[in-house]
């Protein structure tokens, strides 16, 4: 669109013509060639001469893609005495910049609409000259790809504007594109990006008015906001220079993520039930910005995919065989593609995930007692000396330790849930055996809330209130290596890598810390010491045996020994695992 006329220009390999000012130019000279290179742009400036009354005019051509180019324009002039053009091109500094479509169906070339608009949404519209917004539910954007499809499924998306009561426009309801409630089959021509960070579009319609045919979109990308709102500008027509911004544009779009009627919400329709020991929130170790609520029937995941953009997911419990669930999975504004590619034959590999409930309940920890330690790994990663709650009221009484100085952790009777840290203490005693210095303070408290056994390893999940690194969250590789030592391997983050072993204590081996327990509980401490390797964490903790003596001839007596044992390795089963 040129002043406000519908143009048609072609570009042939040595000449250009146009039909509204009626230029038919052969060219000259390219005076310049691809400058844009900081947005991958091709463009050119190229000086044409019009046989029709011998004068010069200059173009600056901007290929933004295969199906659409951007130019300027100049009035054609006259060259003087050793100009090269450039006189003429440097007009085009004030000139506006068209938008040129690729008119014949033959000449198109297929552009992905997964760069403009990817997914299912809802909007509410405003049409300049008209007061108020247009919230209708009907209106709705399906931009559904299959990637890999060889049909246009790929270049086409599909909008409805909903009708709205009292909210009546002419310019709109003149437009034979937008009928309301009328699905529009949109054709995507090209995305690009201008100087200024907006984002451009161009689409087309299938019909043989030009005015209408072609329309373009902007936005921008660092839109932020904690609604999940996006916002498009719409042109009226194929004169995209009346589009400068989305707050501006003829028509303006406010899209958010949405189910499909017709397909997603048959989906969230359950067929069985969840185990109800699972209902609650939970943290998921593999996406720690992940929030996980699971009911009855759903599971629930918000994932944060950067500032204020999330992906709402949801499982759906549809079939139940023993332990086994079949889940469809439906998620918001996203259109999920199902077909016999995406599976193969005999696929029997299974993703292994674990949840924690967040925020956890404590257990037993699998190694209680007391014990000395050697920590193993990079500096930074080692447990250090700090006092918590800061600085003490007064200061402390000097108490000469001279070397008896080690580390120290412990799980007693008083608190088995909690492993207590202290990487610096003093192992003076006095004559009863009792320590000397009263002013031993834990560094760290490690609470146990989970702890299993898989493929011969023992895995225990810690929470530290103090530990910034992940979520709170710690997994762990320990292993028995002796009746009185331990080894524990504490992993990079709050989920344990595969090839994390209870000897792992680098990085390149999955760890980022390698603790090694000696047990050292003394005469007073009463802290003794249990072990349990996790290959059934719901073993009860206590064993009842019964036993029956024989009877003596003369003596007649029936007796019952009832004893309590304690079963090493079992505990009782805790909410939080």
């Amino acid at each position: 669109m040129e002043l406000g006329k519908e143009t048609v220009t072609q570009i042939l390999q040595t000449e250009l013509i146009q039909d509204v000012q009626k230029f038919r130019g052969k060219c000259h000279s390219i005076l310049a060639q691809n400058r844009r290179l900081e947005n991958n742009v091709e463009d050119a400036l190229i000086l044409f001469k019009n046989a029709t009354n011998d004068c010069y005019f200059c173009y600056d051509l901007i290929v933004r893609s295969a199906n659409v180019i951007q130019y300027r324009r100049s009035q054609c002039g006259s060259l003087g005495a050793g100009d090269n053009g450039s006189t003429i091109c440097n007009t085009l500094v004030d000139a506006e910049l068209e938008t040129g479509f690729v008119r014949a169906r033959e000449d198109y070339s297929d552009f992905n609409c997964k760069s403009i608009l990817e997914g299912i949404y809802a909007f509410d519209y405003r049409i300049v000259g008209n007061t108020g917004l247009c919230s209708s539910p009907f209106s709705t954007i399906k931009a559904c790809q299959r990637q890999g499809s060889p049909l246009r499924d790929n270049s086409v998306f599909e909008q409805t504007f909903g009708y709205c009561p009292n909210f009546q426009d002419v310019s709109i309801l003149e437009d034979p594109n937008i009928v309301f409630g009328k699905a529009n089959i949109w054709r995507c021509y090209g995305r690009w990006t201008d100087r200024s960070n907006n984002i451009w579009a161009a689409i087309a319609y299938d019909t043989n008015q030009l005015r209408f045919k072609y329309r373009c979109l902007t936005t921008r990308i660092d839109q932020q906001n904690p609604t999940d709102l996006y916002y498009w500008g719409m042109s009226t027509d194929a004169d995209c220079k009346v589009v400068h911004s989305y707050q501006t544009a003829p028509i303006r779009l406010e899209l958010r993520p949405a189910f499909d009627p017709e397909t997603q919400l048959a989906e969230l329709q359950p067929g069985c039930k969840l185990p109800t020991n699972f209902s609650g929130a939970w943290f998921y170790p593999s996406e720690y910005q992940t929030t996980v609520v699971i009911n009855s029937t759903h599971i629930f995941m918000k994932r944060k995919r950067a500032e204020f953009v999330y992906d709402y997911i949801y499982f759906v419990c549809r079939q139940q065989q023993e332990s086994r669930y079949l889940m469809s999975v439906v998620t918001l504004g996203k259109w999920e593609a199902c077909q016999w590619s995406s599976f193969t034959l005999n696929y029997i590999e299974w993703t292994y995930e674990y949840f924690i409930q967040d925020p956890p309940v404590p257990i037993n920890c699998p190694i209680q007692g007391k014990f000395k330690f050697i920590q193993r790994g990079q500096e930074q990663e080692k447990y250090d000396t700090k006092i918590p709650g800061g600085m003490t009221p007064r200061p402390w009484l000097q108490v000469l330790c001279y070397n008896y100085w080690q580390s120290n952790i412990q799980a007693c009777l008083q608190d088995p849930k909690t492993l207590q840290l202290d990487v610096q203490k003093c192992w003076r005693l006095d004559f009863a055996g009792q320590p000397i210095s009263e002013y031993n303070v834990v560094d760290n408290y490690i609470t146990c809330v989970g702890f299993w056994m898989e493929d011969t390893k023992s895995f225990l999940i810690t929470h530290d209130k103090q530990d910034p690194v992940t979520n709170n969250f710690r997994c762990w590789v320990y292993k028995r290596v002796g009746f009185r030592n331990y080894l524990m391997s504490r992993g990079r983050g709050n989920q344990c890598s595969k090839i994390q072993t209870a000897e792992s204590s680098l990085p390149e081996e999955g760890a980022s810390l390698l603790l090694e327990l000696t047990e050292d509980e003394l005469q007073f401490d009463v802290c003794p010491m249990s072990w349990d390797d996790g290959r059934n964490p719901y073993a009860s903790q206590d064993v009842l045996d019964v036993y029956g003596v024989a009877t003596h001839k003369g003596f007649s007596t029936h007796a019952i020994l009832l004893s309590t044992i304690p079963f090493p390795g079992g505990r009782k089963p805790q909410n939080g695992q």
